[in-house]
């Protein structure tokens, strides 16, 4: 059993598929789309896939964002949501 990660946003997950765009590009192969709905670290640096730019945390929430899917903890059964980490 591997050591949890440490949780640092909570959110629901919108679509495991590639055709569901977000902001107009394409999530990568290993990103599911999802929507921010709290963070924990608000000033923990994003940075999507493939992008130079990073984002800090709390400039992502209420919104959907690609969210890498390794890094997606399934906690509905605690906390009725799905709950993204690193």
């Amino acid at each position: 059993m591997d050591i949890p990660k440490t949780v640092v946003a909570k959110g629901v997950l919108v679509s495991k598929y590639p055709e569901e765009k977000v902001d107009n590009v394409p999530p990568g192969r290993d990103d599911w789309k999802m929507f921010v709905a709290d963070v924990m670290y608000r000033n923990y640096e994003f940075r999507r896939s493939g992008s130079k730019k990073a984002l800090k945390l709390r400039q992502m929430v209420g919104k959907c964002v690609a969210w890498p899917k390794s890094n997606v903890m399934d906690i509905k059964l605690m906390l009725g949501n799905v709950a993204t980490s690193i």
